[in-house]
């Protein structure tokens, strides 16, 4: 349930951006760290996917390349059309460089001296998404309250994202009550819990604070098939 509900927000979001030919209601700053995000995401599940390889691992695989590859879609189609607002924060470099430090500084300090596991080195990248995963949702929230609009926002994708969480949560329980602790992927429990708190508050925005807001493209549409 979750690859197909997490998957949905990724198409939900390009439908929006080639509806709109508009490149402003989805922060480029969120897309640069899902890149990272869904990057590290990728190494993870490709690790786990390969040392422990079962139904599970593989299906977290399969749904990393092809987030990756969406998000790299979405990410050229900001790009390409045209933006006002939306526009790049170079604080969203120190987060880069901040997690290819720390990932540096792991790898060197204790894997190639300490003799820590690789396997402990994968699941510190897996961990860094969930750290990106916090940051990224924030400069959506604040690039929707400097345009007092969601528009442009596929906010479907963020119900996706709910049903995906819920649904992750709830498989990480039966993975735990029959199996164990060592049976739970981490790194994407707790991709889902944030995305939960993060979503509550996208959600109020669109629904409630910027409600008088939404669809301005679809109205403006419907002005100009009514002048046709």
């Amino acid at each position: 349930i979750y690859v197909t509900a997490w998957s949905s927000g990724y198409y939900f979001q390009l439908y929006e951006m080639i509806k709109t030919k508009s490149g402003d209601g989805f922060s480029i700053d969120y897309q640069i760290l899902s890149l990272i995000g869904d990057a590290s995401s990728f190494v993870n599940n490709a690790h786990l996917s390969f040392t422990s390889p079962n139904f599970y691992t593989i299906l977290n695989f399969v749904y990393s390349v092809q987030a990756l590859t969406l998000a790299m879609i979405i990410f050229a189609l900001t790009l390409y059309y045209p933006r006002s607002a939306n526009k790049f924060q170079p604080s969203v470099l120190l987060i880069i460089g901040i997690f290819g430090t720390m990932a540096g500084m792991y790898y060197t300090i204790g894997v190639m001296h300490l003799r820590v596991p690789m396997s402990d080195f994968y699941l510190f990248i897996g961990l860094g998404q969930d750290w990106v995963l916090i940051v990224k949702y924030l400069y959506q929230i604040v690039l929707n309250a400097d345009r007092k609009s969601t528009e442009g926002f596929a906010v479907e994708g963020v119900i996706g994202d709910v049903v995906g969480a819920l649904s992750v949560l709830l498989e990480s329980a039966i993975h735990f009550s029959e199996n164990g602790a060592a049976s739970v992927n981490v790194p994407l429990m707790l991709n889902a819990t944030f995305s939960i708190l993060m979503d509550i508050v996208l959600l109020y925005q669109h629904y409630y604070l910027y409600a008088d807001r939404r669809d301005v493209y679809a109205k403006v549409e419907a002005i100009e098939d009514a002048q046709t």
